[in-house]
């Protein structure tokens, strides 16, 4: 019996195998397409207060927290 050895695969390579997307960009493309919608509502609605809001404190290790849109914010210029 063959013994099968494992190996690390990176998105690339998986992409390459087995011809589909990166799930990344996938993901981060659905975020973009969420958001404007959401930039499409009136400004007291939820979701768009919500969107602004600066949920303050701070995250793990000291760090401030980060609110959904600076990530968005990050996101703007990969050419999705």
């Amino acid at each position: 019996m063959r013994e099968r050895q494992w190996q690390k695969r990176y998105n690339t390579e998986l992409e390459e195998l087995y011809n589909k997307p990166n799930i990344v960009n996938i993901i981060k493309s659905s975020r973009l397409r969420w958001v404007g919608h959401v930039m499409q509502m009136d400004d007291n609605e939820l979701p768009k207060k919500t969107l602004r809001t600066n949920p303050g404190g701070q995250g793990g290790c000291g760090q401030s927290k980060s609110r959904w849109i600076d990530g968005v914010e990050e996101m703007q210029g990969t050419g999705l």
